[in-house]
């Protein structure tokens, strides 16, 4: 109930200014979720206790989003603050799926299971298939960065993590620049959604690694990721405006004018370029 009311917080401080005085103390909801929560996991767990535990965590991911941005000193621009904003979603999202493996079978009694085990992929590969020559340019658009890295061109650039990360992000990228400017219209973006909002758990530990040590691909990589949020963005993802907002025009900051082949082109793919 307390993780329900924390992210209804959230929605209505969303939606109001900074300093007005209707905006809710969401903490304080924060707080006595998270106690519930970690009772919960140090009792005895069975199937409705589990969903409840699910839901719980589901909605604190959702609240984690909304206060991404306040990782960031905006007065900074260093890839570790980057970092820690982006280790914050990593963390939970990591957290509930090592949860849900070690618990697989009492999982697969939920009522989420269905939902969970849900992929977008099979969608979008097969919107992608049907696009045919197109979606090949694009990819290979998206894959200079891997060896440029912002004109750096050394060898952690294109890491086996950096590698994976970028082509699991190819997918809902190239489905979006594909079904622009109509992309709001199209059957295909609640799977886009769903898919970025996922995409943090298909990264390695290595390439977190790797974006705390501030590679430069890495963190271009993180750029292309929160301008595929930015460019599709809508009410029903609300809770990611704020947090993927911030850290674009972050990123987009502190990689300015490295290399255009590697940041204003793919970023045009967006119309978002000039932001």
């Amino acid at each position: 109930m307390s993780a329900i009311l924390l992210v209804a917080a959230a929605h209505i401080n969303h939606n109001l200014p900074e300093d007005d005085p209707r905006r809710r103390n969401a903490l304080h909801h924060f707080s006595i979720a998270l106690s519930g929560l970690r009772t919960a996991l140090a009792t005895e767990i069975t199937v409705s206790s589990f969903e409840c535990i699910i839901s719980c965590t589901v909605l604190l991911i959702h609240y984690s989003w909304t206060s991404t941005w306040t990782c960031i000193d905006s007065q900074l621009n260093g890839g570790l603050n980057l970092a820690m904003a982006f280790r914050q979603i990593v963390s939970h999202l990591h957290g509930l799926k090592d949860c849900l493996i070690v618990t697989h079978d009492l999982f697969l009694k939920t009522q989420w299971a269905a939902i969970m085990m849900y992929s977008p992929k099979a969608s979008l590969t097969r919107c992608l298939l049907e696009s045919g020559r197109k979606a090949d340019e694009l990819e290979a658009i998206f894959g200079h960065t891997l060896f440029c890295g912002l004109g750096t061109k050394i060898p952690a650039n294109a890491s086996a993590d950096n590698a994976m990360a970028l082509t699991r992000l190819i997918i809902p990228m190239s489905v979006i620049c594909l079904n622009l400017p109509d992309f709001k219209e199209s059957g295909i973006k609640s799977d886009v959604y769903r898919y970025l909002f996922t995409w943090p758990t298909m990264c390695t530990k290595g390439f977190v690694q790797q974006v705390n040590e501030g590679n430069l691909t890495s963190l271009t990589i993180l750029l292309y990721y929160y301008a595929a949020i930015v460019s599709v963005y809508t009410e029903k993802i609300w809770w990611m405006r704020d947090g993927a907002t911030y850290m674009y025009k972050t990123l987009r900051s502190t990689l300015d004018g490295c290399c255009d082949r590697c940041t204003t082109k793919p970023l045009a793919l967006f119309g978002l370029a000039e932001q």
